[in-house]
C-alpha cells in the first residue's frame, strides 16, 4: 500500500477549502463532502473512512461503523439503504453505533 504525506499548511488548507472541511474540532459536524455524496466516488470515500473508524467481521458478515456526528451518522444509513445493506443504528454515549 502507498501513503502520501505532506507537510504543508498550504496544502491542508486548500483541501480543507475544496472540501469543505472545516479547521479545529469537527468530530460533530463531519459529513459526506457535497462535491462527492451521491457519486460514484461515495463508495471509495465510504471506504477510506472504514480504513479509520471502521471494521468488518467477515465471520458474522459484520460491519461496524461508530461516529459522533449525527450527519455523517445518517449520511452512512442513506449509504447503506441506496446499496441494499440492511442496518441496526444505536446511539451510545453520545456515540452512533451501526452494526
Amino acid at each position: 500500500m502507498w501513503r502520501l504525506r505532506i507537510e504543508s499548511s498550504y496544502a491542508a488548507r486548500f483541501i480543507n477549502y475544496i472540501y469543505k472541511i472545516p479547521e479545529g474540532n469537527k468530530s460533530k459536524i463531519i459529513n459526506v463532502p457535497k462535491i462527492i455524496k451521491n457519486t460514484d466516488k461515495e463508495r471509495l470515500f465510504w471506504r477510506g473512512i472504514f480504513d479509520t473508524d471502521g471494521s468488518i467481521r467477515q465471520k458474522n458478515k459484520e460491519i461496524s461503523f461508530s461516529t459522533k456526528s449525527k450527519i455523517m451518522n445518517e449520511d452512512f444509513i442513506n449509504f447503506c439503504k441506496k446499496n441494499g445493506i440492511q442496518i441496526f443504528n444505536t446511539n451510545k454515549n453520545d456515540r452512533f453505533n451501526n452494526v
